[in-house]
């Protein structure tokens, strides 16, 4: 697209043909070449397929290696549960008695007094 009909608004030349059902030769070569080059790109290189390859099998193992840590935290967090589990029986198993005393804290009224 040149410069003079970018800026005015004006269709171009070949698009003023086509509206008047009138095509050149070398629109049709500018197609044709355009299309080739839009079948080019759906066609990946050995290059590209490497490198995509390439990114999956490294996020496969970034996940597998999150997933890992994962299971290992909760076999971590399952062990310290069960640990404790265990200290709490043994201090619930021994047992302290304790003496307690019946107090009356109560104080009796003074029965002079009457109302």
């Amino acid at each position: 697209m040149s410069n003079q009909h970018k800026g005015n608004g004006l269709p171009r030349p070949s698009e003023t043909a086509l509206g008047f059902g009138f095509v050149t030769p070398d629109d049709r070569a500018k197609w044709d070449q355009a299309r080739h080059y839009q079948q080019q790109d759906k066609t990946p290189t050995a290059a590209t397929q490497f490198i995509k390859s390439a990114i999956a099998a490294a996020s496969e193992v970034g996940r597998e290696q999150n997933q890992a840590r994962l299971r290992a935290a909760h076999q971590v967090a399952a062990q310290e549960e069960r640990d404790q589990s265990k200290e709490t029986r043994r201090t619930i198993t021994h047992i302290e008695t304790v003496d307690i005393q019946d107090r009356d804290l109560r104080h009796p009224l003074d029965e002079g007094f009457e109302f």
